[in-house]
């Protein structure tokens, strides 16, 4: 009997030691701490499962905010600018004292709306609240169903997200929301027009026009100061999380998204209600000109692939299959978890590329190109419209002179679109 126990307690050890050593090699590859990955903050306190995230190490050192230019070519007075402002963003949006500071509620309750709509109407929020140093608090959480901003995008402020506020007041109720020492003040967005005795506050391209010397300044370094400004805010404004980050680089490694690439983004869906589409052999044409006008045809050069987007799916096989000669890559539909998912794909993707080719008529579009000033120096070149020219604007009449600020056509050749990436990646990368 003794024999028997003894054998049975060595087959025990046995199991265990076995059982011991497969979780400590394979976990210490399967469950590898990754610091890319970080805890959405309305995961933070709720038990964690790994499909959510990767680390315990994130609760204890939060993302942060990244200035998003690189080059200083010829315009490093620009990037210092630039640089300056995000500086002056971290310090509205992240206070010394939370408890004490100014904040301004921006409320989103819509869910049927385009996101690049959305994005515009929240940009016109933050751009509120810097002009008036308050911090911005979004609430937008039916646009995100199931998740929240915060799963997707960093919060505008990473210190005082989280500000607990008991009652607010309505922008409209004050008398001056740029002198009120209110403490917290709310802007609802509307989806109409509104009333024509109501005045919006002014958001900050419009109070910069004010400071002649400033603005003088950015018109002598580029070529729309408004569009610059806006590029700024939405650099900041949507920097994705971490673990969303990753996802992001996952994915542009299973598609094969690498460089040189032309971003196209095709505007269809509802979009056909409001502007007549543009046929697709227009972009196709644009895309065409662009390569032979950088002479990819007849050098040794890579010709770029295509990294194509659009609301229509079906379109996208249908240009794969008649375009042969083209090297397409897309967002596959498998990959995205939900709608939000895609069109965040699809804009941080589109941001990324060499080149960019869309409709200014579309959120989207405009959003692109927003994101793209606030990586190099001036990037009025590395983007065209195939319909309408840029032009800055807000939704349902909450902005004061969108004549002074809009209707932008750039002036620039196609080799200086290219020399603009080229000298960013192999020369003059900007160090702040």
């Amino acid at each position: 009997m003794d024999g028997i126990l003894k054998q049975v307690f060595l087959l025990l050890l046995g199991l265990t030691i076995l059982v011991f050593s497969y979780i400590w090699i394979w976990g210490g590859q399967t469950l590898k701490m990754n610091p890319s990955y970080t805890i959405p903050f309305s995961q933070i306190g709720k038990p964690k499962t790994w499909n959510q995230f990767g680390s315990v190490k994130d609760i204890e050192d939060p993302p942060v905010h990244q200035y998003q230019g690189k080059c200083a070519k010829e315009s490093s007075e620009l990037s210092q600018l630039s640089f300056k402002l995000f500086q002056t963003i971290e310090a509205i949006m992240n206070p010394a004292d939370c408890s004490k500071a100014k904040y301004l509620l921006c409320e989103w309750p819509y869910k049927e709306w385009g996101l690049g709509s959305m994005m515009h109407q929240i940009s016109y929020c933050f751009s509120v609240a810097l002009a008036t140093k308050r911090v911005l608090l979004i609430k937008a959480k039916l646009k995100f169903i199931p998740h929240s901003w915060d799963y997707y995008l960093l919060q505008p402020s990473t210190k005082c997200w989280d500000f607990q506020y008991t009652n607010y007041t309505l922008w409209s109720h004050l008398e001056n929301i740029e002198k009120s020492n209110v403490q917290v003040v709310q802007i609802l967005l509307r989806k109409g027009a509104a009333p024509e005795n109501e005045t919006w506050p002014m958001p900050l391209p419009e109070n910069l026009m004010k400071s002649s010397a400033l603005w003088y300044k950015l018109t002598q370094l580029h070529q729309s100061p408004a569009l610059w400004v806006i590029g700024q805010l939405m650099g900041y404004l949507i920097q994705p999380s971490q673990s969303f980050s990753q996802q992001l680089e996952d994915l542009k490694l299973a598609i094969g998204f690498v460089h040189p690439i032309i971003g196209v983004h095709i505007r269809r869906g509802d979009k056909i209600r409001q502007v007549k589409p543009t046929p697709t052999y227009k972009y196709i044409e644009r895309i065409e000109a662009y390569i032979n006008q950088l002479g990819y045809r007849i050098s040794n050069d890579k010709v770029p692939s295509i990294f194509i987007a659009s609301d229509d799916r079906t379109l996208i096989g249908q240009i794969k299959e008649n375009y042969t000669q083209y090297n397409f890559v897309y967002v596959p539909p498998n990959f995205p978890e939900t709608p939000i998912d895609f069109i965040l794909f699809d804009i941080l993707l589109l941001k990324e590329c060499d080149y960019f080719i869309g409709t200014f008529t579309s959120n989207i579009g405009r959003l692109v190109y927003e994101l793209q000033q606030s990586m190099y120096s001036d990037t009025s070149c590395l983007a065209e419209s195939v319909d309408y020219n840029y032009m800055t604007a807000y939704c349902c009449g909450i902005s004061h002179n969108q004549q002074m600020m809009g209707y932008f056509k750039s002036n620039c050749s196609t080799r200086q679109q290219y020399d603009i990436v080229k000298a960013c990646n192999k020369v003059s990368v900007f160090h702040p």
